[in-house]
């Protein structure tokens, strides 16, 4: 029996190792707690390699070999454990006891957790811990998880969130290491230099040519279009119609100053008054029967108050565009003038810059013009020219032609018919030419500099489809003197400040207009595309007398005009009638051809030595049929 002391003695080392027993469970639990909590955390969490973390945690679980704390404290194994540990050491302090005792429970559970553990034990394999056959070292060491270390404090008090960033932040690091031994690939400008180069140059160019060419549409069209209006004009297949007045007719004025640029410039040692209009013309455009109708202005023509100076038309221009400043203003005020005079709607204006034209007329290697009079104007613009005979003609000798008015019998009227030829030459040598790309870009470079209208980006498509079909013989141009109702000006002269100014008046009086506006009336009728103004001649081509008087007769009964009869030169004309189409009528063509119930001819087909020139249409009548 042994004595009171060693029980109490012996029941108080037991009582502690209760209670240090206890304090360990209790630690254990709250270790457990830590651990749990962190699971639900990885459970939760969207990280990848969370997920393969708790993958492997359940796999270790779900393999059945798992035992409560409760169980592994009681095995034998650990009776043996503590035993051991008690006679193998000296006395310790309560502090050192705790420290051992738990050190070796906890290398102990390591022990066992490759067999089994509790439910709420993480296996030390789900956090990646690289196993030793030293258990101690699973503590004292740090192992990786990634590149993440940890020794038994990490273990408890890291969480999960810190745990992983720390493992993808080491694989990132690693990453970055092998990159930055890999060898670095060259930019693509330093491999294809000069590839780079050119596009850069392609890119500039484009830009620059757009920039340009958008510049050019906005000067030509006064601010109204730009390069993409012209780029949709070119490429839609739609045709925006001109406008027109109630005979489908689209009026233009077209006035030219002499001055070096169109952006008010007065064109000091160029020209007297280089805003001043040289030159005055209205056109009236059949776009259906493919004709048009010219008549020029003289420039000391005199009007009314719009001319601010001595009271000429030439005036008008600069007077209402305050010396060129202002175009738009400047155009209006002609446009309305000359519907004043011709009695016609003004439907657009075209401004020209006279000055321009040496450098349009080289760009399509010159033109050539036939005069009706000799000019002899050698002093003034150094033009000389025979009549009725084809003249070439550079830039300069064309801006001669285009400003004479000394040197020939009508002076002024004669250079307002002379101006006109010269626009037509132009139209033709383009139609003609078929211009390479530096000589159209030439044209264009002077043209956009020097032309402005009011024409839209659109209309200008359907107006040079117009203008290109015309033929010269469809452009008529309307007189001023010398018509079958004689002079229809005169020449007079007025008091302007004390001082005798020369001016041009109708024949009727100052601003009295009217026989004008009825002579363009009638010359426009003309060239109408209708039975009633369509020019028709009738020749006899039998032996028999009045038979183109008589077939006059029939063809005013059924509505068509007969301008002219006569007998056909001498010939076979086996045909009771044939009909030639001399100009470009079709709606009077249909219905001749229905009157006559045959199909009409082109006018190669004419027999020689028939003047065509004031007709666009001739009938001819052959032998009666004869009778049994």
């Amino acid at each position: 029996m042994r004595p009171k002391a060693s029980l109490e003695i012996g029941e108080d080392q037991a009582t502690k190792q209760h209670l240090e027993q206890q304090r360990l469970l209790r630690a254990e639990r709250l270790r457990k707690e830590k651990l749990r909590n962190r699971n639900i955390s990885l459970a939760q969490s969207d990280d990848p390699l969370v997920g393969q973390a708790e993958i492997r945690r359940k796999q270790s679980v779900g393999s059945g070999n798992t035992r409560t704390i409760s169980e592994i404290s009681a095995m034998p194994e650990m009776d043996a454990f503590n035993n051991k540990a008690t006679s193998a050491k000296p006395e310790l302090t309560e502090t050192s006891k705790s420290a051992t005792v738990t050190s070796r429970i906890r290398r102990k559970i390591g022990d066992f957790s490759k067999r089994n553990h509790d439910d709420f034990v993480e296996p030390v394999q789900a956090f990646g811990l690289t196993r030793q056959d030293d258990f101690d070292e699973n503590f004292d060491n740090k192992n990786e998880l990634g590149d993440a270390r940890f020794d038994d404090e990490n273990l408890i008090d890291l969480s999960s969130d810190e745990l992983f960033n720390n493992r993808k932040k080491g694989r990132k690091n690693q990453d970055s290491d092998e990159d930055d031994k890999k060898p670095k690939k060259k930019g693509f400008i330093r491999r294809h230099p000069k590839l780079t180069i050119f596009l850069i140059l392609l890119l500039c160019g484009g830009t620059a040519l757009y920039l340009y060419g958008d510049q050019l549409v906005a000067k030509v069209t006064g601010g109204k279009s730009n390069l993409v209006d012209l780029v949709k004009t070119v490429v839609t297949e739609k045709i925006t119609p001109l406008k027109s007045d109630k005979q489908g007719r689209t009026n233009i004025a077209i006035f030219g100053t002499s001055g070096y640029d169109m952006a008010g410039s007065e064109g000091k040692y160029v020209h007297d008054g280089a805003q001043l209009t040289d030159s005055l013309m209205v056109m009236s455009i059949d776009q259906k029967a493919k004709n048009a109708v010219t008549m020029s202005l003289p420039r000391d023509l005199k009007v009314g108050r719009e001319a601010c100076y001595t009271g000429k038309i030439n005036e008008v221009y600069v007077c209402a565009s305050n010396n060129g400043k202002n175009e738009e203003a400047g155009a209006q005020a002609v446009m309305k003038s000359l519907g004043e005079i011709s009695g016609l709607e003004m439907h657009y204006y075209i401004h020209v810059n006279w000055g321009s034209l040496v450098q349009i007329v080289n760009a399509l290697g010159g033109i050539t013009v036939t005069v009706d009079e000799d000019i002899n104007d050698y002093y003034y613009t150094k033009v000389v020219m025979k009549a009725g005979v084809p003249t070439h003609l550079d830039g300069e000798k064309a801006l001669g032609l285009a400003r004479a008015r000394h040197g020939s019998a009508s002076g002024d009227f004669t250079r307002g018919e002379n101006q006109q030829k010269v626009l037509v030459a132009i139209k033709n040598r383009i139609a003609e030419k078929g211009m390479d790309i530096p000589a159209m870009i030439n044209l264009v470079n002077v043209l956009g500099d020097n032309l402005k209208t009011n024409v839209n980006i659109d209309e200008i498509k359907t107006a040079a489809k117009v203008m290109s079909d015309f033929n010269p013989a469809n452009i008529a141009s309307v007189p001023l003197i010398n018509t079958p109702e004689g002079n229809l000006v005169k020449n007079a002269s007025f008091p302007v400040g004390g001082i005798d100014i020369s001016f041009v008046i109708p024949s009727a009086g100052v601003q009295n207009y009217t026989k004008i506006q009825q002579f363009l009336e009638s010359k426009i009728a003309d060239y109408s595309d209708s039975p009633a103004t369509s020019r028709i001649l009738a020749l006899n081509g039998t032996d028999e007398g009045g038979i183109a008087a008589n077939e006059k007769i029939e063809l005013e009964k059924a509505g068509f005009r007969v301008t002219g009869t006569g007998n056909a030169p001498k010939g076979e004309y086996p045909d009771k009638v044939s009909l030639y189409m001399i100009g470009s009528k079709e709606e009077t063509k249909k219905k001749l051809e229905t009157y006559y119930g045959l199909t009409a001819k082109p006018a190669s087909d004419l027999p020689k030595g028939i003047d065509t020139k004031n007709y666009d249409f001739v009938v001819i009548i052959g032998k009666p049929e004869t009778k049994e």
